[in-house]
């Protein structure tokens, strides 16, 4: 037999719970937990017995949004970094004169666009890649990160 932590939630309150079971494998972990308790839903098995304070952490008591982790900075500390319009915008100013848009297209506007084409994990990973020493996002690295993702994307006739 192996310990296994079972997180459930309560499916009327939406509550977060962990349960410790003993079981030979994960899947007869979950059908301990659906036996103790039929009004939850089985969100993950995890090996060992995990003690909520101290090997995890949730950002409440029921599942939370990342609008509302982003939206509540003074709860959950603002991100490192996040992607913005701005900043595409200024990526697109510094290199005007490459740009292959439509014309007449404003630079706001086009960084509005490619704000929701963008893969925002994969800047703000490699941005944090190529400041690796000091593992803080630092303007140049986002900025390269922007012109990379934007030459993938064509954005440029360079």
């Amino acid at each position: 037999m192996k310990k296994f932590t079972v997180i459930i939630q309560d499916s009327i309150t939406s509550q977060i719970v962990c349960y410790h079971v003993e079981a030979k494998g994960s899947l007869k972990a979950f059908a301990l937990a659906e036996a103790m308790f039929s009004d939850f839903e089985i969100l993950v098995a995890l090996p060992g017995w995990l003690q909520e304070s101290d090997d995890m952490s949730s950002p409440g008591d029921s599942l939370v949004n990342t609008a509302t982790v982003l939206g509540q900075p003074e709860v959950f500390v603002k991100p490192a970094y996040v992607l913005t319009a701005t900043a595409i915008e200024a990526v697109l100013e510094k290199h005007s004169f490459g740009v292959a848009d439509k014309p007449g297209n404003c630079f706001d506007k086009l960084a509005a666009e490619l704000l929701s084409e963008l893969d925002h994990c994969e800047v703000i990973d490699d941005a944090m890649k190529i400041d690796a020493n000091t593992q803080t996002y630092n303007d140049q690295a986002k900025r390269e990160e922007i012109k990379s993702s934007l030459l993938a994307k064509g954005v440029f006739g360079l």
